[in-house]
């Protein structure tokens, strides 16, 4: 499964940026912390910020020093900042607009969600260089695929073991937990933490992604590269969408009965979805903050 930070390093190196990740310094005794920021910050530029939040010590170090900060939104992060109280949120905005350069968010729903919160932002989409993988057969047997991470409640565990129950003669894979503390019927299969998601990719026929709030799903764009159909709580192109367990059960049907990978859906994501041009964008970014 995608970590973002290094999903973005190896975009980043992919156009020539020495890019790395900061060590987390927050351990340390004062004295040494202080020491290793420095060391960390020697030479460095641009300093990119995955998932905002309240600005860290690196942050506000960097900026004094003339580090160019990018707050780059991916989509949970946008939500928590739109819940937060008035007051708070009023707060956080003006701490991230003190210390930020930029702002860039992975596509114009979550640009548009963060302009009505008062926060300009250009579109960077954070995307994996393996996302464009190969298409391939479905499997002979309908199966259902679908990620649910730390947060089962956010991604709407309920209703993918509610639409398992019912469909007892369709295999569920869930993957980013071990369903450790879940009942499940016997046609689910929980994969935890996965390296190799091509694997997972070919034993499955459709991804069922229902979180609660999304911006540019990974997944999405993984599975419909691969020719496979998407279920998803989003309005999305070339894919169904499902925001309850009925829902979900019309569209599982539906997409039971197509036997061939989904071709259009592959086009449109290698037309749409470059690794190369987004992390080009990145850098042409980098040096207009630079001058």
């Amino acid at each position: 499964m995608p970590r973002w930070n290094q999903v973005l390093v190896e975009l980043l190196r992919s156009v020539g940026i020495d890019a790395f990740i900061t060590r987390d310094l927050y351990h340390l005794p004062a004295p040494q912390r202080w020491l290793r920021t420095c060391k960390e910050f020697a030479g460095l530029k641009i300093e990119h910020v995955l998932f905002p939040g309240p600005p860290q010590r690196m942050e506000r170090f960097g900026r004094f020093i003339g580090v160019r900060v990018v707050y780059h939104f991916i989509g949970s992060d946008v939500l928590a900042l739109a819940n937060m109280p008035p007051a708070d949120r009023d707060r956080r905005i003006g701490q991230l607009k003190r210390y930020g350069s930029a702002f860039v968010a992975d596509g114009p729903d979550l640009q548009a969600e963060l302009a009505s919160l008062g926060i300009e932002a250009d579109i960077l989409r954070c995307i994996p260089l393996n996302v464009l993988g190969e298409v391939t057969h479905l499997p002979p047997q309908f199966t259902v695929l679908s990620y649910w991470g730390a947060r089962p409640d956010f991604y709407r565990a309920d209703v993918v073991l509610a639409a398992a129950a019912r469909l007892s003669d369709v295999p569920f894979l869930i993957v980013g937990t071990d369903g450790a503390g879940m009942s499940a019927t016997p046609n689910v299969r929980f994969l935890g933490d996965v390296k190799d998601m091509d694997r997972v990719y070919r034993q499955a026929s459709a991804l069922l992604r229902l979180p609660l709030h999304d911006g540019l799903p990974k997944m999405v764009l993984e599975a419909q590269a691969r020719g496979r159909r998407v279920i998803a709580s989003r309005v999305l192109p070339h894919a169904w969408q499902a925001d309850d367990l009925a829902t979900t059960l019309a569209a599982i049907e539906e997409v039971r009965g197509l036997c061939e990978p989904d071709l259009q859906a592959a086009r449109y994501v290698r037309g749409e979805y470059d690794p190369a041009a987004e992390a080009q964008r990145a850098l042409e970014l980098y040096r207009s903050l630079l001058g």
